[in-house]
C-alpha cells in the first residue's frame, strides 16, 4: 500500500506563513516542532514532515478504506536519515507504521509512503503540473501490462479514493496522485498481472 505527496516549495513560500504557531500546533507535535526549529532550514524541514504525513495518510486511508479525515496530530513522524537531497523516516498512525522515502531539491519535496520497509516494488514519477497525471498514469499502466489504454479508467470509491478500473472491474493495484503548484506526481505498486 502506498501514498505520495509533493510540495512546490516556491509556491508554498508565497501561499501562507506555515511557521505561525497556531498552524504548527494544528499539524505538528511538540517533538516534530523541535525537529523543525532545530533544522538548518526550518521551512524546508516543515514541508518535509508535511509531505511525510500526507503520504502516510493517503496510504492509511486506502489501506483501511477510511473516509476522509486528515488529522496530522495523531501521526507521529520521525526522520531516520537525511542527506543533501533525500530522507527516510517513519510515520506511525496508531499501531501502524508507514515507511517514508523522500527526495527534495530547491523546487520541490516529494515523499512516498509504503507499508514495507525498504520496499522496491513501486515507482513514482514527478511531472510538470501541466501534464495530465491521470492520462500519463493510464498510459504507464497500459504499457506495463499490455492493456489498451482506452479500456482503463479511474473512478473514485465510496471514500473518494481513486481506483483503477479495467473492463468494469477493479484492477488490483495501489496508486496515489499528488499535485501542488508546478509539480504533480503519481506513484504505483509494481505487480505481476
Amino acid at each position: 500500500m502506498i501514498g505520495n505527496d509533493i510540495v512546490d516549495l516556491r509556491l508554498a513560500a508565497v501561499e501562507s506563513d506555515p511557521m505561525r504557531q497556531r498552524f504548527l500546533d494544528k499539524v505538528f507535535t511538540k517533538r516534530e516542532q523541535a525537529v523543525i526549529f532545530n533544522a538548518s532550514k526550518p521551512l524546508k524541514q516543515l514541508w518535509l514532515l508535511w509531505t511525510m504525513k500526507e503520504a502516510a495518510y493517503k496510504a492509511h486511508q486506502r489501506r483501511f478504506s477510511l473516509t476522509r479525515k486528515f488529522n496530522p496530530l495523531v501521526q507521529q513522524c520521525v526522520i531516520l536519515s537525511q542527506s543533501g537531497d533525500s530522507a527516510s523516516g517513519e510515520v506511525k498512525i496508531g499501531t501502524r507504521v508507514y515507511h517514508i522515502t523522500s527526495i527534495y531539491n530547491e523546487k520541490y519535496i516529494h515523499s512516498l509512503a509504503s507499508i514495507n520497509p525498504g520496499a522496491t516494488n513501486f515507482l513514482w514519477e514527478i511531472l510538470p503540473s501541466s501534464a495530465d497525471l491521470r492520462k500519463d498514469f493510464l498510459l504507464d499502466i497500459s504499457q506495463q501490462y499490455g492493456i489498451p489504454a482506452y479500456s482503463l479508467a479511474i473512478e473514485k470509491d465510496r471514500n473518494f479514493v481513486p481506483v483503477l478500473m479495467y473492463k468494469n472491474k477493479t484492477f488490483p493495484i495501489a496508486f496515489s496522485f499528488s499535485k501542488h503548484g508546478k509539480f504533480g506526481a503519481f506513484s504505483r505498486e509494481l505487480m505481476n498481472y
